[in-house]
């Protein structure tokens, strides 16, 4: 007899079900069957096919909410693994285009750390309301340059859209006063603005003095020169590099 073909003991064995069952099935008509006479014979092939139109897979929603557990997981493990404490207060600072593209970005992240276990965020006031960050890309922020010039027109789509709409009404718009038709570019912000944006707004929750940090900067830089200076005045005698042609680290600065 062919290995796909199977009688109801051999059914039973492969689906690990007392043959009774199988015979309500049979009579209900609720399992796939051939009958030759008084006989019954299974294909394999259809009670495969038969399983698998009756197997109840989970929910769509049940495997995110599986990803999201996981993904929290590993995030917290490698958050605990840098000694960061994921249920301290966090400070959220957003780089991104004053736009609703943007503005949906900022908070889009933020809820993607809330889910992944990062639920304490210092709150902000900004736009008339309170946040969870602090948009460092806003028109006031913006200094040295004419907004009218750097503002950029939002395509007819976006100005017609709800996200816009609720951009707008939320922040203020470029104009403040709610209007949805420019947006301004985080490009238009230099380098070293963004740098003063951002340690103005870290600076009351830093636990170690901005200064102190620049100093500790500058001396790393100046370990860094020293040990490249170094290293190509050997390199240019002919002598071995050794692996430590300076101390691993210069004293930290003393404290004011």
């Amino acid at each position: 007899m062919s290995s796909d073909v199977m009688n109801i003991d051999e059914l039973a064995a492969y689906l690990d079900v007392a043959t009774s069952t199988l015979y309500k099935k049979v009579q209900a008509r609720e399992i796939p069957f051939t009958k030759i006479g008084n006989l019954l014979r299974f294909t394999r092939p259809s009670i495969d096919a038969w399983l698998a139109r009756n197997t109840t897979h989970p929910d769509d929603a049940l495997f995110e909410q599986f990803a999201r557990l996981q993904n929290r997981y590993h995030f917290q493990m490698w958050l605990e693994s840098r000694g960061i404490d994921p249920n301290q207060d966090f400070v959220g600072l957003s780089i991104v285009d004053f736009d609703p593209a943007g503005y949906g970005s900022a908070h889009n992240f933020l809820d993607q750390l809330k889910l992944s276990g990062l639920a304490n965020f210092r709150k902000f006031r900004q736009y008339e309301g309170t946040y969870r960050w602090l948009d460092l890309v806003q028109p006031k922020n913006l200094t040295g340059a004419d907004l009218d010039l750097v503002k950029y027109r939002l395509p007819a789509q976006v100005r017609r859209s709800k996200k816009c709409a609720t951009w707008a009404a939320n922040t203020g718009g470029v104009d403040g006063r709610g209007s949805r038709t420019h947006g301004l570019e985080s490009d238009e912000f230099t380098l070293e603005r963004l740098g003063e944006l951002v340690t103005e707004a870290a600076t009351p929750f830093l636990r170690t003095p901005p200064e102190v940090v620049a100093r500790r900067t500058r001396m790393r830089e100046i370990e860094k020169a020293v040990t490249d200076f170094m290293v190509h005045k050997l390199l240019e005698q002919g002598r071995p590099v050794p692996d430590r042609p300076v101390p691993a680290a210069l004293p930290e600065p003393a404290l004011a």
